[in-house]
């Protein structure tokens, strides 16, 4: 899946979210796509599970009745990372952003040495990520916080002076800490286009604050 495809199913959804239900045509208006390109989309959400289709009661017109489209926000969840100079904030929220579980752990960083609070971090995360699978639901991804510079491409942690941090991998811990299952972000293939939440400041959407934050 390329990039361009990445963020056009984001939009999708992501428009879906805010003003959902819709109708095809609705949705496909509301982010300047082609009815082709709009009905590809959806398809490809559907068999994902992440969209459904929802039948309207008959108006007493004749023709085929309006089918509406919507987000399932029972099945999904999205997980939000903050990595802070004295804790450690987890949480899950649904697609819709209704917030699920929230875990925050203190934290004590060592200067130049980022293992410890990563492994913090990780199980809080792990932690959160089994709380919401033993739920029934399946977390799709996590978006990362961290008070520095980000190259989101990579999910690299390019500088945190508060942390003594420098070109720290942090994607692949997050990736390690929900067993493999990292998803979203600009590198993910089979998985979903997700809402992170930041626990202590509300929503962020797509790549989240520039140089911040990422969808991983």
């Amino acid at each position: 899946m390329t990039t361009e495809t990445d963020a056009t199913l984001r939009g999708l959804l992501r428009h879906l979210i805010d003003f959902g239900p819709l109708s095809r045509p609705e949705l496909g208006e509301g982010v300047g796509l082609a009815r082709a390109t709009t009905s590809s989309l959806v398809n490809d959400l559907m068999r994902r599970g992440l969209v459904g289709e929802i039948p309207t009661p008959p108006q007493g017109r004749r023709g085929r009745p309006t089918t509406l489209l919507d987000v399932d926000d029972d099945r999904y969840a999205s997980l939000g990372l903050e990595i802070g100079l004295d804790r450690i904030l987890v949480a899950a929220y649904t697609p819709r952003g209704g917030q699920l579980l929230r875990v925050e752990r203190p934290a004590e960083p060592e200067p130049g040495n980022p293992r410890a609070l990563l492994r913090v971090a990780a199980g809080a995360l792990r932690e959160v990520a089994d709380s919401v699978a033993a739920t029934g639901r399946i977390p799709l991804g996590a978006g990362v916080c961290v008070p520095g510079l980000v190259d989101a491409s990579s999910g690299t942690v390019k500088y945190v002076p508060s942390l003594g941090w420098h070109d720290v991998a942090l994607r692949a811990g997050v990736a390690d800490a929900l067993g493999g299952a990292a998803l979203g972000g600009r590198s993910w293939s089979t998985a979903t286009p997700t809402t992170p939440r930041w626990p202590s400041a509300g929503p962020v959407y797509g790549t989240g604050r520039p140089g911040r934050a990422w969808s991983t």
